[in-house]
């Protein structure tokens, strides 16, 4: 029972820890930068604008780097 107590604790840790690496370093690993656009005058729609939807995407992709971690670390911790 112990064991894997610990097993899961570290699977947690190790999987948040994760997350907050692949979230505050996400556009330097998957190689995305902010492409430089056109000036639009203020007022109008930009459709090139989607700030919101590339946060979203980048929370979903750390999310899922630190389940996978997590996973990962479970089973180490837990066959160790």
């Amino acid at each position: 029972m112990q064991k894997e107590i610990q097993a899961l604790i570290g699977a947690i840790f190790m999987g948040t820890g994760a997350y907050f690496l692949a979230y505050s370093y996400g556009p330097r690993i998957w190689g995305r930068r902010k492409k430089v656009t056109k000036n639009y005058p203020e007022g109008f729609y930009n459709p090139k604008d989607t700030g919101s939807s590339e946060r979203r995407i980048r929370i979903i992709k750390s999310a899922l780097a630190g389940i996978a971690i997590g996973i990962m670390f479970f089973f180490y911790f837990y066959m160790k």
